[in-house]
């Protein structure tokens, strides 16, 4: 696909080209030949033109056809007449180009040193949208020796399209975790959100019309026919076509170049074609291109002439240059595919989907259980009542002497790390295999002095009926701990 700076670049070397190679023609020309009024008679007989173009929004196609219906006189003539511009696309392929094709019918009339015409028709349009609208045409003209003036408005039949939709799509994803003391999930939400958005295309009313000059223009070589300068301005505005429903005027300057190269068909033109348009839907746009138009139905230089489709009598029939300059002249219109689209509404649709992104496994640790370090633990003695007995004990501090029991029960320290299940694991050992949860019961080392005196009231004296023992056990479920110690004999 050729990209925009590449299309501008082209447009601009065909315009260049073109006033280059009529420059040329000029100075090289027989100056005998510049006859102002020798152009006027190329438009005296029935002829098909073709055209291409290349612009900044890329190539055009187009094809212009007038046939005579009826010549009342030599002076005037009934006509039908047709013409079709491809934008993009192909004439093959219908459904996915853009174009506009017209028909119409008119009337024109010499009078004095001027040819004055009406014409109307109907033209069908296909938007880049893919949407199709029909419109009214109609036009009035003049050409005269030196000045050319037209003016054409069109009416669509059918203003709106149908409403479609586009849509569009976007995708935003958020990472989340969750925590727990067996590991850390990471999880990607992926939301889904889908816009669709309602619109109508719409073609507006609106007119066109410009002013020219022509001037003769050398022949290409000695003995053949003179061309044709020809130099416009024009303005044209689209009735409503802005999205808030204001008109979108524009300007346009054309300058045209007819030419005769052919020598041995001397009725075939060669027009050269370049022009510069302005409006704020389509910004500025420079166009070039050319156009051939073969003759049809008779000859210029013929004998009998031509006197329409009705009059094919050579004895009655008119000559070309009998008044029948600028009759066969083509028909200009806009042709332009130009829309508007109009928002209408839009619906949004979410969808979010969660994905497991990962899994760390963190399991627990000695720092976590027991409610994390520095958390007390609650302390119970199972069977056994005695005033001034702790409530509570911290992990890694130093269960003292319980001198309730005497004072000389050694100190025991409450280390997580060391407590071991009765099958000898330890805590630390337990907790190294990462386990989803964790349910165990530990116990906490005592040394073997730590025993006191049973007295006969029940009480730690010097004087005891016995020895009481001792067991701790840490109750482990999760993060949640309690500390038993039990006292027997």
């Amino acid at each position: 696909m050729r990209r925009p700076d590449d299309r501008k670049q082209v447009s601009r070397l065909t315009l260049t080209a073109a006033i280059f190679l009529a420059l040329t023609s000029w100075a090289g020309a027989d100056s005998t030949n510049s006859g102002i009024a020798a152009g006027a008679s190329t438009y005296a007989i029935p002829g098909i033109e073709i055209g291409g173009f290349v612009s900044d929004d890329g190539g055009a196609g187009e094809i212009n056809a007038i046939l005579p219906l009826s010549r009342p006189s030599a002076h005037q003539l009934f006509f039908i007449g047709g013409d079709g511009k491809l934008f993009n696309g192909s004439f093959g392929n219908p459904g996915g180009s853009v174009y506009n094709l017209g028909g119409y019918l008119g009337y024109r009339e010499r009078m004095g040193d001027g040819v004055f015409g009406l014409w109307a028709g109907a033209d069908h349009l296909r938007t880049r949208y893919g949407h199709d609208f029909n419109r009214f045409a109609a036009g009035g003209e003049y050409y005269g020796p030196r000045l050319i003036a037209r003016v054409n408005g069109f009416v669509p039949f059918d203003t709106t399209s149908d409403e479609f939709s586009t849509t569009s799509t976007v995708v935003s994803t958020t990472p989340s975790t969750i925590t727990t003391p067996a590991a850390t999930t990471t999880f990607q939400n992926v939301t889904t959100t889908t816009v669709a958005t309602v619109f109508d295309e719409r073609v507006s009313s609106g007119i066109d019309g410009e002013v020219g000059f022509r001037f003769a223009a050398p022949a290409l070589r000695q003995g053949a026919r003179a061309g044709e300068w020809r130099i416009f301005a024009g303005a044209y505005d689209y009735f409503g076509l802005r999205a808030s429903g204001g008109d979108v005027p524009g300007a346009r300057g054309r300058l045209e170049l007819d030419l005769f190269p052919f020598e041995q068909e001397q009725d075939v033109r060669l027009s050269l074609v370049g022009s510069y348009s302005h409006d704020d839907v389509a910004g500025g746009q420079l166009e070039g291109g050319v156009r051939l138009s073969v003759p049809i139905g008779g000859s210029h230089s013929g004998a009998a002439g031509y006197s329409g489709l009705t009059n094919n009598n050579p004895a009655t029939a008119n000559p070309p240059d009998s008044g029948a300059q600028d009759l066969f002249q083509p028909v200009r219109r806009n042709r332009e595919p130009v829309s508007v689209l109009r928002q209408k509404r839009q619906v949004a649709t979410s969808v979010t989907q969660t994905n497991v992104a990962g899994t760390v496994k963190r399991g627990f640790t000695l720092a976590s259980v027991c409610g994390g370090t520095g958390a007390p633990i609650p302390v119970s003695f199972p069977g056994f009542v005695a005033a001034g007995l702790p409530t509570s004990v911290t992990p890694g501090t130093v269960l003292g002497n319980f001198s309730n029991f005497g004072p000389n029960g050694p100190a025991v320290s409450l280390n997580l790390a060391v407590m071991t299940t009765g099958t000898g694991q330890t805590l630390a050992q337990l907790l190294a295999a990462s386990p989803a949860a964790i349910s165990a019961i530990v116990y906490v080392p005592i040394p073997p002095a730590f025993s006191f005196i049973k007295l006969s009231n029940g009480f730690a004296g010097p004087n005891g009926g016995g020895q009481f023992s001792a067991q701790m056990k840490l109750i482990v479920n999760g993060t949640s701990c309690k500390l038993e110690i039990s006292v027997g004999t």
